[in-house]
């Protein structure tokens, strides 16, 4: 019984990586120029751009 409570497990965090990549990927795609917007304004913020 142990054997099956492992392979269900497994089986799930599998499937919960996978899903989440796929969201990730779609969210990643829709908002690219937000997202590197963003992001360039915290590392301006941050003087890790640069001079």
């Amino acid at each position: 019984m142990p054997e099956n409570i492992q392979f269900f497990i497994s089986a799930l965090v599998a499937s919960l990586t996978i899903g989440g990549k796929a969201v990730g990927k779609n969210i990643a795609r829709k908002y690219a120029t937000q997202i590197l917007s963003v992001i360039g304004k915290i590392l301006n913020r941050l003087k890790l751009g640069g001079k």
